[in-house]
């Protein structure tokens, strides 16, 4: 057995250094039953973005989901700041974006037609515990969050918009 080694400098092999991780997402209730993304953190993790799947109820929208979302934080709250530093583990954060999701509009079945649809929408985010065990290379964040989503319908019989709300859990993983 023999092992070969690339020449060169290895730095060209690295994660840019803005991108701080990789974090899955997995949340219920909202647009869909269930949705399950995976998202990378830039900018000292106070930016998200994300690509998800997800399966739909039956009704006006649905069939198999396919979207992607960006979130910013705007305000986070550290509970180091008003317990001492033995709390810098946990903070809670508030985020808004941006989702966009595309609806096949199959309901027994998961079909890529002409009858699918995109749909866009503002999202706030907050995460009600966030947990941080720096000690930890791999799954060292898990935060509980609540999630506003206020959809913009356009392009159907009848326009306007929908208000859903979620709950869900993300797990840093690296």
């Amino acid at each position: 057995m023999a092992v070969g080694l690339r020449e060169g400098d290895k730095s060209r092999y690295q994660v840019p250094a803005f991108i701080q991780g990789l974090y899955l997402d997995m949340h219920a209730m909202g647009a869909t039953y269930w949705d399950l993304g995976l998202g990378l953190t830039f900018f000292d993790d106070n930016v998200k973005l994300q690509v998800q799947v997800g399966m739909s109820p039956p009704g006006r929208f649905s069939g198999l989901v396919l979207g992607a979302k960006l979130l910013a934080n705007i305000a986070t709250l550290p509970f180091g700041y008003f317990f001492g530093p033995s709390w810098d583990f946990f903070s809670m954060s508030l985020a808004v974006g941006a989702t966009f999701a595309y609806f096949t509009m199959s309901q027994d079945s998961i079909a890529f037609t002409d009858q699918g649809m995109v749909l866009g929408g503002v999202v706030a985010q907050i995460e009600l515990a966030r947990l941080q065990i720096p000690r930890w290379r791999a799954f060292s964040s898990y935060a509980l969050y609540s999630e506003y989503q206020l959809w913009f319908i356009s392009s159907d019989v009848q326009a306007g918009t929908e208000s859903r709300v979620a709950f869900g859990l993300r797990v840093g993983l690296l």
